[in-house]
């Protein structure tokens, strides 16, 4: 915020005044001051409000409130013990978290208390359901032996039923081979008569040699030619006996053949004799094995009721199952209900501690909040002419994000009135030591008694780039906003957000990359010190800052600048 003089285009307006010798114009419209001024700044600077004033206001001294912020990541710091000295009574979020989860835990677990005295009870009742069951079962596998030994008998009675039909199939093969051996004993007489032709034939045959040996005499003996025209005559008949002969032969080789099947049929029904046999004694154990079917059939009456248990069995299994989650799920609770009251105890230490503290810290607190002299927590601007080193802090806070992360990044935010040179980063180094635990809180109190405490003990600045004004504050005036240039502002720190994220990407990638690598000690490495952040260089032995070398006082220092002025002149 700047306080400037500019020409104005209204003649009659908070602020303006008309020197003397000039002549005022008069437009409905005033000037467009951002825009004339954005025109010729760097694009580094803008503007992006203005507000007419009271002609003679400072916008330095007449700021009644300066918000500064310091971004800093968490790295090694101790973020609680900071905040203890700045707000009192502040317990760590992560122990009340647990306490909180202390106190849902209870509740849960007591709840499960009373579902398990309910499934304790039905567990009782699974008991005697389980007797009950192990009779029935014992009653199912005799059941089912039976049932098994009747599907034997069934299989038996199949059988038989196929052996009678088999039976009476032999039975008609036996009439058929019956009428098949009549067939054969007249097919056996033919043969015999067969034979006695086949001598007959021979005799022929004989004869007609003898008929040859006549027939060349022929010519000689008419006698003997009427006897071979007869005797032709009976070798014709010859012929039809042989032709006869030699179907009966036929028929004997068939005959032969039924008897061979004959001889196997008999072979088969002495197989069927041997069946019926069994037959027999099967039919005799009929009767028991129709016994044993009636009392089945009794008991498969009963199986409805025994199936009935059964099902209610298993939903008593089901919720028995259901018992055992919950009775695993109670002593998963119990364990973290040990470890809850182990968090617990921790915290009433935690709590004896801070009241121990509680003078000390609020003590700390009320010297740094409020109006004090500050000057062992600036850099003395003697030569500017400032000599009062006494200002107003209105508020002073922390907000750290939770976890672990080293490269989280916190914001503290520091209000006041007014502030000394270097007075925010004095007091951001302050807070480091204290949280780097190199100090102890009351630290802060010893530096802020200037009386006991005259002289500042030499010790480095944070850094500058983190810092930031981040607000004013005026009473009485009313800002007046460009779109265009807020626009413009807001796109322009897009950018620059854009170009150091991608940067801040990079190097993280680069950093979680070579933490990767094996090497001795590297988990240390990859932690990120807050001594970065710090001006000039670490000493390898930490010296506690009461004890370290001290710089010129107030009153030294003006002796100082008097000689050295009066000297120039």
């Amino acid at each position: 915020v700047i306080s400037i003089d500019l020409r104005s285009q209204v003649s009659s307006s908070l602020g303006v005044y008309i020197p003397e010798g000039h002549t005022a114009k008069d437009e409905e419209e005033e000037m467009d001051y951002i825009g004339i001024l954005n025109r010729v700044l760097p694009k580094e600077i803008q503007v992006i409000a203005w507000a007419p004033v009271e002609q003679g206001l400072s916008s330095r001294f007449d700021c009644k409130k300066r918000t500064y912020k310091y971004f800093f990541p968490k790295a090694d710091l101790d973020i609680q013990v900071s905040q203890h000295w700045v707000k009192f009574g502040m317990i760590p979020k992560s122990l009340l978290l647990k306490l909180a989860e202390l106190e849902a835990v209870k509740v849960e677990l007591q709840l499960h208390i009373v579902k398990l005295a309910e499934l304790e009870a039905v567990e009782v009742e699974l008991q005697l359901r389980i007797v009950k069951l192990a009779e029935l079962e014992a009653v199912k596998v005799e059941l089912q032996l039976r049932i098994v030994k009747l599907a034997e008998l069934q299989a038996v009675e199949v059988e038989l039923q196929l052996r009678i039909v088999k039976l009476a199939e032999l039975e008609a093969v036996e009439v058929e081979l019956q009428l098949r051996i009549v067939k054969l004993a007249e097919l056996e007489a033919v043969e015999v008569e067969l034979q006695l032709r086949i001598v007959k034939l021979a005799e022929l045959e004989a004869v007609e040699v003898e008929l040859q040996w006549r027939i060349v005499k022929l010519a000689e003996v008419e006698a003997v030619k009427v006897e071979l025209q007869l005797r032709i005559v009976k070798l014709a008949e010859l012929e039809a006996v042989e032709v006869e002969l030699q179907l009966r032969i036929v028929k004997l080789a068939e005959l032969e053949a039924v008897e061979v099947e004959l001889q196997l049929r008999i072979v088969k029904l002495a197989e069927l004799e041997a069946v019926e046999v069994e037959l027999q004694l099967r039919i005799v154990k009929l009767p028991e094995l129709e016994a044993v079917e009636v009392e089945l059939q009794l008991r498969i009456v009963k199986l409805p009721e025994l199936e009935a248990v059964e099902v209610e069995l298993q939903l008593l299994i089901v919720k028995l199952v259901e018992l055992e989650a919950v009775e695993v799920e109670l002593q998963l609770l119990i364990v973290k209900l040990v470890e809850l009251e182990a968090v617990e105890v921790e915290l009433q230490l935690l709590i004896v501690k801070l009241v121990e503290l509680e003078a000390a810290m609020r003590e700390a607190s009320q010297y740094l909040l409020g109006t004090h002299d500050f000057r062992n927590f600036c850099k003395m601007d003697v030569g500017n002419g400032v000599i009062n080193y006494t200002r107003n802090i209105l508020q002073l806070t922390i907000d750290a994000p939770t976890g672990d992360d080293s490269y989280n990044m916190c914001e503290l935010t520091i209000q006041g009135q007014a502030f000394l040179w270097h007075q925010v980063r004095c007091v951001v180094a302050i807070l480091f030591l204290i949280g780097q635990r190199k100090e102890n809180p009351d630290l802060v109190k010893e530096l802020l008694d200037v009386d006991k405490n005259p002289r500042k003990p030499q010790y480095s600045m944070a850094s500058e780039i983190p810092l930031i004004l981040f607000d004013s504050s005026y009473e009485g005036i009313e800002w007046k906003h460009n779109q265009q240039s807020l626009k413009t502002t807001i796109k322009h720190f897009q950018e620059l957000w854009c170009n150091y994220a991608v940067r801040a990407t990079m190097l993280n990638k680069i950093m979680a990359t070579l933490s990767s690598i094996s090497v001795p000690g590297n988990l240390e490495m990859n932690k990120l010190n807050s001594q970065i952040l710090i001006e000039g260089v670490e000493s390898k032995v930490y010296k506690p800052i009461m004890k370290r070398q001290l710089c010129d006082s107030l009153e030294q220092k003006m002796e100082h600048f008097a000689k050295r002025f009066k000297h120039k002149n």
